[in-house]
């Protein structure tokens, strides 16, 4: 059974971020929504980040009408990304 044990929203580098801190029976992890404004569309990408590891381990891209889901590179970009502007912190 999921557990969220705590939210927030902020606004990072034109970007809003909702993060969901969550437990299962055994692990800690973060569920984080993106979205970006990119002209007229939103992009908004959907990344699970792992407090053990310390990085985000798998996410996806739901932009332009479909899914796609994200390489190792850009999971450690994002991962860059968090660790920069101190998402978790």
């Amino acid at each position: 059974m999921l557990e969220v044990i705590s939210r927030k929203k902020f606004v990072s580098q034109n970007r809003t971020v909702t993060i969901k801190k969550m437990k299962d029976i055994t692990d800690i992890y973060a569920s984080i929504i993106v979205e970006q404004k990119c002209g007229l569309s939103t992009k908004e990408y959907v990344l699970i980040y792992d407090y053990d590891k310390k990085k985000i381990v798998d996410g996806d891209l739901i932009a332009y009408g479909s899914w796609y889901h994200l390489d190792e590179e850009e999971l450690i970009d994002w991962s860059q990304v968090a660790q920069n502007e101190k998402w978790f912190s």
